[in-house]
């Protein structure tokens, strides 16, 4: 009885790692499909802004659905220095992400800053 018993834990148990396996392999097969398939620039860019949302999702931080992607970033931030943090093996540089800046600083559409508008 108790031989049956462990012998049906044990298959339970190899048959729950054979799934994990599976879905492991299923997710990298996917996830290099998806690379393999983005051939331009702008593509490689949105492949990768999807696998790191997947990602922060398993840290239930997701992206709001009239946020922009910057906004997101910025709010996922925290979230990940946590994480790089509470691990032992975690990177030493922050993993918070960069500001962009879409124009130079020192000018503006209407010139060099601090000069008068026109």
């Amino acid at each position: 009885m108790l031989s049956d018993l462990a012998r049906l834990a044990g298959m339970v148990i190899l048959l729950v790692g054979i799934y994990v396996l599976i879905v492991m392999w299923l997710k990298r097969a996917r996830d290099h499909q998806r690379r393999e398939r983005a051939t331009d620039p702008n593509a490689r860019v949105r492949v990768a802004w999807d696998e790191s949302v997947e990602a922060l999702s398993l840290l239930n931080t997701l992206p709001a659905a009239s946020g922009a992607h910057e906004e997101f970033a910025v709010r996922a931030g925290p979230q990940l220095d946590a994480t790089a943090a509470s691990s032992s093996d975690s990177p030493t540089m922050s993993m918070r992400p960069r500001t962009l800046r879409t124009s130079s600083p020192t000018t503006s559409p209407n010139g060099p800053a601090g000069s008068p508008t026109r």
